[in-house]
């Protein structure tokens, strides 16, 4: 129950003097069975007007009404009932009374209120204003609805209980289910209680292509034959059993395909290490309904290829393969289905723990000049049974001269040549390997070709080497002596001091020639870069180089470079240098000596030095007027030198009677050549142009036309030579 009340005043006497008190009363009636059917529960709401300190009376038609408010059907409120109040003593009560029923949610829950409302007619002063009082929402008892259903896991073929918690004892329940095209009933149509138990069929396998599938559960609640609320539903997820569902192997063996191991072990599931080809034999089944993702074996993917499918969704696959070369002999195999559920299997072959052969041999001559060639080898050897045959080694050797074509086989005798122990085997008869001497003998004049031969039941080594010719270290005759090799050369105390080694000499002492030093010839004289490039004489007739630099302060050739100097064969002061520069220009100088006096650099011309160039230019076709001139031709030097000048200059006049007239040639705006002409003349005049003129680089050239007096002059189209002189 809740209840709330307050004032309500009248207008007479002004303030809030004479009052009404309003109140009201929500009750929510006991839930019965026929509520939980509905959803419905019954709320009586009781609302009063009692007058306080004084009382009204008259015609007017006020009323008190009575609201409901929740928060489902009825958001806006309703009118629950409403009277009408003429009069109303002090001390007395109106009230209005009713029962409403209201709707509860889905879910069973309901909040609402109640309001009580005054509404006066009129302008009765005694009677109250207008007004309301309204109870804080609150929230109405639960009526029991749908059962609840959580998700749930299950495993295929294998039995689990499904529970939930009811809202009343009287409700009963059908549960269904929906999984991939498969639908059904689980128990008793409108009979379960609170639990079942089921087995998720085998059927479902064929809905499943990984390991778990995912589907549905829908619970409905009912009273009797009454459906209570709306179905629940719930997540359901199935589980494969693997130990039902993975591959089943049925055959998985190793044998060995290799027929020359075969032959030797007699025994094909016996394998060889190393040289047996492994050959796997598998049959397998999938079950209920899964695929194959992998089938791997030692590392190794294997193919597959598969057959029918029967009605229990079990596949039948098989592979026969080769997996290469054994390197062991225990083989594992991982089936892997679609579901990922993996099944694996191991089988064991016996194996031969067969040693590869290999051998490291030396040919060599014993002594450079005897003819005896030495050999000393050793290796591993696999030195045991593969079953039905004994391993068995053979070693020989071939030799032919470098310059034949035929080898000469000889065959090495165990225990003569060389020895086995254990999976070991040298060349020698001790303890030890040691160098066999080889027949027959070799020519020590003459290199020879060899070839090492091992084999066993499995392996054929065939090494190559080489026996070079027999060299003594020293021999001499009556016209020479020969040492092959370095020869050392100490002094009276023992100490090594001049070393002769392929065609070089080197020593710690003065290298002299014809009695002058020759160990400054052609090499950089100083260790530091002089400073004076007037260097020492040694009377040695020879020759020597050293640096001009930025070191160099006195006597040098004007930039850097080298300075070839030649010695005179006495020190009377005779000596030459030849300089040539660095650099992007490399110029040559020489200078020499003149009794002890050296004199001044002097500049080597270079070929372009000595090559003269021409350079033809086009006098322009202009007219002269009378006091004008005009320039015909403008030409900057573009390299230094000196030029000779030649050209003709063709002028025109318009009168006979012109009178003087200037062909100038002029450098950088002076004039260092000019051609006059005075006088009456006939109607054309020729000027031969010839000079010779120095110019640096960038001076400018021009040929200049004046006309000082008389008739107009016109300058027709000339040539003029510009020969850069050699030198």
């Amino acid at each position: 129950m809740a209840y709330k009340d307050g004032k309500l005043y009248a207008p007479y006497g002004g303030g809030k003097t004479y009052y009404y008190t309003a109140s009201i009363t929500a009750t929510q009636q006991t839930i019965k069975e026929s509520n939980v059917a509905s959803n419905k529960s019954a709320m009586k709401l009781t609302g009063k007007l009692t007058a306080g300190n004084i009382a009204y009376s008259g015609s007017s038609a006020h009323t008190l009404s009575i609201y409901w408010y929740d928060n489902n059907k009825h958001v806006t409120g309703t009118l629950v009932k409403t009277i009408t109040l003429t009069a109303l003593a002090i001390g007395a009560t109106a009230t209005v009374e009713d029962t409403i029923d209201v709707e509860h949610k889905a879910d069973g829950t309901l909040k609402g209120y109640g309001v009580v409302a005054f509404n006066k007619a009129g302008t009765n002063s005694y009677a109250p204003d207008s007004g309301s009082v309204q109870l804080e929402e609150f929230s109405l008892s639960t009526i029991p609805r749908a059962t609840k259903l959580t998700a749930q896991t299950l495993t295929i073929n294998t039995a689990s209980t499904i529970t939930w918690t009811k809202a009343s004892s009287d409700f009963r329940h059908t549960l269904t289910y929906e999984f991939g095209s498969l639908t059904g009933t689980i128990g008793t149509a409108k009979g379960l209680v609170d639990n079942v138990s089921w087995t998720p069929p085998n059927s479902f396998y064929q809905q499943m292509a990984k390991k778990s599938g995912t589907g549905k559960l829908y619970l409905t609640t009912y009273k009797g034959d009454t459906k209570i609320g709306d179905t629940q539903e719930a997540e359901l997820t199935i589980n494969a059993k693997e130990s039902e569902a993975k591959a089943v192997i049925e055959e998985f063996s190793i044998r060995d395909e290799n027929s020359t191991t075969k032959a030797l072990t007699g025994d094909n599931s016996v394998l060889v290490l190393g040289r047996s080809t492994a050959f796997v034999t598998l049959v397998f089944t999938a079950k209920k309904w899964a695929t194959v993702n992998s089938v791997v074996i030692n590392g190794k993917t294997v193919s597959v290829s598969g057959g029918t499918t029967d009605s229990n969704g079990n596949t039948s696959y098989s592979a026969t393969t080769s997996l290469g070369t054994a390197t062991s002999g225990s083989f594992t195999v991982t089936i892997t289905d679609s579901r990922t559920f993996p099944t694996t299997k191991t089988t064991t072959n016996d194996i031969i723990n067969y040693i590869s052969l290999g051998v490291v041999p030396n040919f060599k001559r014993i002594a450079p000049t005897t003819g005896q060639v030495g050999l000393q080898f050793d290796g591993n050897y696999f030195n045991g049974s593969f079953g039905d045959t004994n391993n068995s080694l053979t070693i020989s050797y071939k030799y032919k001269k470098s310059n034949e074509t035929t080898y000469t086989s000889v065959s090495l005798t165990k225990d003569t040549h060389y020895k086995i122990s254990g999976n070991k085997y040298y060349s020698g008869t001790g303890s030890a390997k040691s160098v066999i001497t080889l027949a027959p003998t070799f020519d020590y004049k003459t290199q020879y070709d060899m070839q090492l031969l091992v084999s066993d039941k499995l392996t054929s080594l065939t090494i190559n080497a080489q026996v070079v010719k027999g060299i003594p270290i020293i021999w001499w005759n009556s016209s020479k002596f020969v040492v092959n090799g370095a020869l050392n050369v100490a002094n009276s105390e023992g100490a090594v001091k001049t070393t002769i080694s392929d065609g070089n000499i080197s020593t710690t002492g003065t290298l002299s020639a014809n009695g002058k030093r020759a160990d400054i010839l052609l090499q950089n004289r100083f260790t530091s870069r002089p400073t004076n490039a007037n260097i020492g004489t040694d009377a040695s007739g020879g020759l020597c180089k050293f640096l001009s630099t930025g070191s160099m302060t006195s006597n040098k050739p004007s930039n850097d470079g080298h300075i070839m100097h030649m010695y005179w064969d006495t020190d009377a002061g005779w000596d030459s240098q030849l300089f040539v520069g660095n650099g992007s220009d490399p110029r040559m100088r020489i200078r020499g000596q003149n009794a002890g006096t050296w004199g001044s650099w002097k500049d080597v011309a270079m070929a372009s030095d000595l090559t003269s160039t021409v350079t033809k230019c086009t006098l322009a076709n202009v007219n002269v007027t009378t006091g004008a001139s005009a320039t015909v031709l403008t030409q900057t030097i573009s390299t230094a030198g000196t030029y000779l000048l030649m050209g003709y200059s063709n002028l025109n006049r318009y009168n006979q009677n012109g009178r003087e007239l200037h062909v100038k040639l002029q450098k950088n705006g002076t004039d260092f050549w000019d051609y006059l002409d005075v006088g009456d003349y006939g109607w054309t005049v020729a000027v031969t142009i010839s000079a010779v003129q120095t110019f640096a680089k960038n001076d400018v050239l021009k040929v200049v036309i004046t006309n000082p007096g008389g008739k107009q002059w016109a300058h027709g189209v000339s040539y003029l030579w510009l020969v850069r002189l050699p030198g």
